[in-house]
């Protein structure tokens, strides 16, 4: 194999009459990455993808990035975010999207399980609205279609409501609006083959082949996940809990999940430790006299 910054190329010989595999991965393009100065507006348009278990077609968004040609070198701008745009059409149509407070997610589900794809009813779309900040889950069947709208789409649910999704990027921040409450940052989107990421604090806008990995900095090292005292999760940046981690950020010389965490306990665990060593080391002296 051969690794580099963005990316790897892997040779995989052929074995057991299998044929050998050449493995190209990147994982962005280094010159699709843009800055705000070089957006002025984000279009969304109404796509589907097909799911690959079900085969049912799910509702789907693609984005497109509009560039800013009066920031600055018009080619290199227009360079840019061609590559930006060219890099997220290959991973999307996008279902799932990201801000600070909700989640929204686009699938679909077969009616029963014997059904048709092809039968008109066998596939019924949904949609998943998750409240980060309260766990509030609103999950509903989507009546009719998702339609097309100047800046996004809206659609209806099983329970009457109607829901609208609108995409801009003023200021040069991607932002998505859900029905009246106030924009958000669009910090992620994640389609069938990629994501695309914006980074609140590079302010950044990434295309990438890969889901769910954070891209702070200070992941680097690792990341600890811990329960909330009202029952969620959540993962914070620290030390890698499956090694020994010398000089790392944990409190503990050893980052092991075992190893008390505080200085009593420690002195506690370590006595303990060394009583049950020296209570079976006379145990084998006493065996060894007899």
């Amino acid at each position: 194999s051969v690794q580099f910054k963005n990316g790897v190329i892997l040779y995989k010989s052929g074995t057991g009459g299998n044929p050998a595999e050449l493995i190209i991965w990147l994982r962005y393009h280094e010159r699709s990455i843009l800055r705000p100065s070089q957006v002025k507006g984000l279009r969304a348009t109404l796509d589907s993808v097909t799911n690959g278990e079900t085969d049912c077609p799910e509702p789907a968004i693609n984005l497109e990035a509009i560039p800013n040609l009066d920031a600055g070198d018009r080619s290199q701008i227009t360079e840019r975010v061609a590559n930006f745009n060219q890099s997220i059409q290959k991973m999307g149509p996008f279902q799932i999207f990201d801000t600070a407070k909700h989640r929204f997610v686009f699938y679909s589900e077969k009616t029963s399980d014997s059904c048709n794809v092809a039968d008109e009813g066998c596939c019924q779309d949904r949609v998943s609205i998750i409240n980060k900040e309260t766990g509030e889950v609103y999950d509903q069947a989507i009546v009719g279609d998702v339609k097309q709208t100047p800046t996004g789409v809206e659609f209806t649910t099983e329970d009457g409501k109607n829901h609208t999704l609108d995409f801009s990027a003023d200021n040069g921040v991607p932002k998505l609006s859900y029905n009246d409450l106030a924009p958000e940052t669009l910090t992620m989107a994640r389609g069938p083959n990629g994501s695309f990421w914006y980074d609140p604090e590079t302010e950044l806008w990434r295309p990438y082949n890969a889901q769910l990995l954070p891209l702070l900095e200070s992941f680097k090292s690792g990341m600890g996940v811990s329960a909330r005292e009202d029952g969620s999760v959540s993962g914070q940046p620290g030390g890698n809990v499956m090694n020994v981690d010398l000089g790392g950020s944990a409190e503990t010389p050893f980052n092991l999940p075992s190893v008390p965490s505080t200085p009593l306990e420690m002195l506690l665990f370590i006595l303990t430790l060394m009583t049950v060593i020296c209570i079976a080391r006379l145990g084998v002296e006493k065996r060894l006299k007899r």
